[in-house]
């Protein structure tokens, strides 16, 4: 038990290097939504908002993937970043929606314990084949 919460501490570690990756990917995420979708706002245009924040879970994630939490706030803030200073529709509701987006952060997290877990069978993968040529 005591080593499920000393893996669990290190998730919650922040590490700058996955926040930075974490706000521009959050921050491009936006972006790039109404020239995909056609859907000016990120939270109308369907699956695309889920899959973006499980997939910039991932990429941010990966380079440094036991520090996702780190990820998955810089997506966040990235995500509020945009719709506070790039005028679209929201006007003065952004704030309600960043609020909404907090259960989000689950998605982009989960993003972040798919590269843990890939980098960790990689590992492991390297071990086993390291061992094996000896």
């Amino acid at each position: 038990m005591r080593e499920l919460f000393a893996k669990l501490r290190k998730l919650f570690v922040f590490q700058r290097g996955n926040f930075f990756r974490g706000l521009i990917l959050g921050f491009l995420s936006w972006a790039i939504c109404e020239p995909i979708t056609g859907e000016e706002e990120a939270v109308d245009a369907g699956l695309y908002l889920p899959l973006a924040l499980l997939i910039t879970g991932i990429i941010a994630s990966f380079p440094s993937p036991k520090h996702c939490f780190s990820a998955a706030l810089g997506i966040y803030v990235g995500q509020v970043v945009f719709m506070a200073f790039v005028p679209t529709g929201f006007g003065s509701l952004w704030p309600i929606t960043a609020i909404f987006l907090v259960p989000a952060m689950l998605i982009s997290m989960l993003g972040g314990l798919i590269a843990y877990i890939i980098s960790r069978k990689r590992r492991t993968g390297n071990q086993k084949s390291t061992k094996d040529k000896e």
